[in-house]
């Protein structure tokens, strides 16, 4: 369970009396105020190596380290609609894919050319990277 799992107490409760475990409900009966912050440091304890090990680690290996991580999204969907948006756009996906990728290997840079995603109206702008 994370800290800001929004039903947290109702789950912690569900499983002591799920679980008949008269031990655990008296623990939360007694720190329900605190339960948030307690279920932050277990967290914490789980994930400290990890933590560590990647604060360790220099920006671009953490960059490069998110490559070998599975997509998180539903049967890749935002690929889907990212190649739709640039085919409706007549943008080339190999020549906007190659322009970001130089930008990200060569490293952010002042005044260079820069790869920016911008609209006109409700779309908003996504950033830029300089080539």
């Amino acid at each position: 369970m994370l800290p800001d799992e929004p039903l947290l107490l109702e789950k912690l409760l569900k499983r002591a009396r799920d679980t008949g475990n008269e031990r655990l409900l008296a623990y939360i009966f007694r720190n329900a105020a605190h339960l948030r912050e307690k279920v932050q440091i277990c967290r914490a304890l789980e994930t400290c190596d990890e933590k560590l090990e990647d604060a360790q680690r220099s920006p671009w290996k953490r960059f490069m380290s998110t490559l070998d991580m599975p997509c998180l999204c539903s049967e890749r969907q935002w690929a889907h609609a990212a190649r739709a948006l640039l085919a409706q756009n007549s943008i080339s996906e190999s020549e906007l894919t190659g322009k970001i990728k130089a930008a990200l290997l060569s490293g952010l840079r002042r005044k260079q050319d820069a790869v920016c995603f911008a609209g006109s109206g409700n779309e908003g702008s996504l950033g830029c990277f300089a080539l």
